[in-house]
């Protein structure tokens, strides 16, 4: 069976970027993936700061990605960047850990002008990771969200739901045919 692991960037689980997570999450299920997620409170706060490895979260974490075809990743854009909780849950992943995996980033952000920051930062630690694929990130400004609604088809713009699923495409389309075939770099 095919494996996605999500992380969930925003502490917030009821977050707008945890919102579009909980979309591309529930896709993925229903075309028969098998979806774990992972955020910030699956880890021990003091064990994230002092960068412990080996504790039962990081080796869950790890064992979840190596499984994983593929991860999508989800953040709010805080001050040009990805939250620092994401940047904990990615510090517990291990070297090359993300090599023969496909990488799909989602953000939100306050302005259409943030709309590559996600992108930009995570570029670097996706690298040091060896991510085999690293698909163009998709960013929803608040403005896109509707005020009306929690399903996906009245909360956010047709628009918006068209790229997620352009996107979602792009990503599904990069995973191995088979669980334990390599993505080529």
């Amino acid at each position: 069976m095919s494996h996605i692991v999500t992380l969930a960037g925003s502490p917030n689980p009821q977050s707008r970027s945890s919102y579009l997570l909980r979309c591309v999450e529930q896709q993925l299920a229903r075309l028969g993936f098998t979806v774990t997620r992972f955020s910030i409170d699956d880890f021990n706060a003091e064990d994230l700061i002092h960068a412990r490895s080996g504790t039962p979260a990081h080796q869950a974490l790890n064992a979840a990605i190596a499984r994983a075809q593929g991860v999508v990743i989800a953040s709010p854009v805080y001050q040009g960047s990805f939250t620092a909780a994401l940047k904990a849950i990615l510090d517990q992943i291990q070297h090359r850990g993300l090599n023969g995996k496909s990488v799909l980033s989602l953000s939100t952000s306050g302005s259409i002008a943030y709309r590559q920051s996600l992108e930009f930062a995570l570029l670097p630690v996706l690298k040091t990771l060896e991510t085999s694929h690293i698909l163009p990130g998709i960013n929803v400004a608040d403005q896109e969200f509707t005020r009306a609604g929690t399903e996906i088809e009245s909360y956010l713009t047709e628009e918006v739901i068209q790229r997620l699923q352009d996107g979602l495409d792009a990503f599904l389309s990069k995973l191995p045919r088979n669980p334990h075939e390599q993505i080529a770099a």
